[in-house]
């Protein structure tokens, strides 16, 4: 059941262009990231769909060091050493807020 929301958040990740997949540099310690899941229900309570979100644990960034590149581990996919050198932010990213209100900005100015 889970498979399939999760699936689907990694598709949505990909076709916005939210990261590409590089070698670690070195020196460089990947953010972790974690799966939210979450049950949305309708007005009955009956089960309307399953969701799930890929979040990174933002409180491990440093200052001056982690808010420019950002690398995570996400998905298997690449083998060791390879990681997700994220191109957009993911929730829970200390720069995530700042990135959605330039982005926002933009679009309401057009």
């Amino acid at each position: 059941m889970w498979e399939k929301a999760i699936d689907k958040e990694m598709t949505s990740l990909l076709s916005n262009g939210t990261w590409i997949l590089k070698e670690i540099p070195e020196g460089v310690k990947p953010i972790p990231v974690k799966w939210v899941y979450k049950i949305k229900k309708d007005a009955a309570g009956n089960i309307e769909r399953y969701m799930a979100r890929l979040v990174a644990k933002g409180f491990k960034q440093r200052e001056g060091v982690d808010n420019n590149e950002v690398y995570a581990p996400g998905y298997e996919e690449g083998g060791p050493g390879i990681a997700y050198h994220l191109k957009k932010a993911l929730y829970g990213l200390k720069q995530a807020p700042r990135a959605w209100h330039t982005k926002l900005k933009v679009e309401l100015e057009i």
